[in-house]
């Protein structure tokens, strides 16, 4: 967890083009997360999250094969949500915690 703490801080530093990169795509990712509580406004929410679901299924799946992992189906959608709440989490704790390299 600390290195990834330290990696994930190390952020700050990257050219300004690199920070909105990155920033959009994880925003994107975490609003497509929490589409489906924005269903009870518009139901048409819920399609960001199907959507967002699929696409990583078929990255994974992809990647997987190159990469020589295997995952089962209910591991690649758990493990990409616990993937962005732990981006967050080793952000924080990395840029505003004592990092000791």
């Amino acid at each position: 967890m600390k290195q990834k703490a330290r990696h994930t801080s190390t952020s700050n530093y990257y050219s300004l083009k690199m920070k909105l990169i990155l920033g959009m795509w994880h925003i994107l990712n975490l609003l497509f997360l929490i589409s489906p509580l924005l269903m009870f406004i518009e139901i048409n929410f819920g399609l960001f999250f199907i959507a967002k679901l699929i696409v990583d299924f078929i990255t994974v799946k992809l990647l997987m094969k190159k990469f020589s992992y295997k995952f089962s189906v209910l591991e690649i959608f758990y493990l990409q949500i616990i993937y962005e709440i732990m981006l967050i989490i080793n952000y924080q704790k990395g840029t505003f915690g004592k990092s000791e390299w």
